[in-house]
């Protein structure tokens, strides 16, 4: 499976359940887990497992910016043998977090533990990106 899909939540919500009804065991999702209103996977991602572990990696005030949300999420979810993980889209933050997912199914961690563990990472990364010397400035040119 794959692909880009719609900000929607019926649409998201529908993916999910066709690679559930395909038998996938895990279920991967990339991007749309921020605090803009067009992120919705977390909520399409709720829809199929209700109790789906959804961390915060950022806290916002709602209405600041772009922020309709009070923050960026990610989820796991468990239906029957099967997960289902929303992480950002950034691709270090995937990688991070992916990394994660990984160590903790071969620990067997449930949703809960797993959740925690990549928002915690995915937290430390954003503390040590926001103390990352911007871009040196620019000379003025004569």
């Amino acid at each position: 499976m794959g692909g880009i899909l719609p900000d929607s939540v019926g649409a998201i919500s529908y993916q999910l359940e066709k690679a559930l009804d395909e038998g996938f065991g895990l279920i991967l999702t990339t991007g749309g887990v921020g605090a803009e209103e067009k992120d919705c996977t977390v909520e399409a991602l709720l829809r199929i497992d209700p109790s789906a572990a959804t961390p915060y990696i950022l806290k916002f005030e709602p209405g600041t910016g772009r922020h309709a949300k009070d923050g960026v999420r990610i989820a796991v979810g468990r239906v029957g043998i099967s997960r289902i993980v929303a992480l950002p889209g950034p691709t270090r933050e995937v990688k991070e977090g992916l990394e994660r997912v990984l160590e903790g199914l071969a620990k067997d961690w449930d949703k809960g533990q797993i959740a925690e563990h990549i928002a915690s990472g995915l937290r430390e990364k954003w503390r040590e990106h926001r103390h990352e010397p911007n871009h040196a400035p620019r000379k003025k040119s004569s």
